[in-house]
C-alpha cells in the first residue's frame, strides 16, 4: 500500500488545486491571497497515531495580510478515513504545486513522513490560498488549573489551494479583457430614446 492511497483502495493521482493557523489578527473569511511555503515538518513524531504535517503559509501579497503566517495541519494519518483523505488529497495538491517530488518518492517506496524529504520537496513553493476562520469555546482557567469560566478562541484554516501562476494569468486575462472591451466601446452605456417617455 502506498502512502498517497484513500481508505477506499484509489490512489490520490497528482492534482492542482483541493478544497476541505499562527496567532495574530485574523485574515477575514473566504480572503484569497498568495503564499509561498516558509516551512513543512512532521509533529508529534514520537507517536505516529497523532503525527501530523504542518505546512506553513507565508503571505508575500501585498496589503493589510503581508508577511501574516498560518499553520495548515494536515493529518495524514488520522483514524477518520474522511479527515485522512482530505488531508492526503491536500499534501498531494501541494507537492503537484510544487515539484511533484513526494509522489515520485512514494512510488519509490520511501518514507513521506520525513522532514528532509517534506522541506526539500515543498518549501519555496507558492500558492494561492483561500482561507476560512473557525472558533472555539474552551474552558478558561486559572493559575491553579481551576475552570473559571468558558473564553472563545478563533484562528484560520485553509480552504483550498491552486496554483499561484493560474491566479495570476486569470488576473491578466480579465484585465485584458476589460482593456479590449473599452477600446471597443462596449462599456458606455447606449443612448435612451426619451421619445416613448409618457411625460
Amino acid at each position: 500500500m502506498t502512502f498517497f492511497k484513500r481508505t477506499d483502495g484509489s490512489t490520490v493521482e497528482p492534482q492542482s488545486s483541493a478544497s476541505v493557523g499562527g496567532f495574530q489578527s485574523l485574515i477575514l473569511d473566504n480572503t484569497q491571497l498568495h503564499c509561498s511555503i516558509a516551512g513543512v515538518q512532521c509533529e508529534d513524531a514520537t507517536d505516529r497515531a497523532n503525527q501530523h504535517i504542518v505546512v506553513t503559509l507565508h503571505v508575500t501579497e501585498p496589503g493589510d495580510y503581508r508577511n501574516f503566517t498560518v499553520a495548515h495541519k494536515l493529518h495524514v494519518l488520522d483514524d477518520s478515513d474522511k479527515k485522512r483523505d482530505k488531508a492526503i488529497e491536500m499534501l498531494a495538491t501541494y507537492d503537484t504545486l510544487c515539484r511533484g517530488a513526494l509522489l515520485k518518492a512514494d512510488k519509490e517506496g520511501k518514507d513521506i513522513m520525513n522532514n528532509m524529504l517534506l522541506a526539500r520537496s515543498l518549501n519555496g513553493g507558492n500558492v494561492l490560498a483561500t482561507f476560512g476562520v473557525w472558533e472555539m469555546e474552551v474552558d478558561d482557567k486559572d493559575e491553579t488549573g481551576r475552570v473559571i469560566g468558558k473564553r472563545t478562541i478563533t484562528g484560520n484554516w485553509v480552504r483550498e489551494i491552486k496554483a499561484a501562476k493560474q491566479a495570476a494569468e486569470e488576473k491578466a486575462e480579465a484585465a485584458a479583457m476589460d482593456k479590449k472591451a473599452e477600446s471597443q466601446g462596449l462599456d458606455e452605456p447606449e443612448p435612451e430614446d426619451y421619445d416613448d417617455i409618457p411625460f
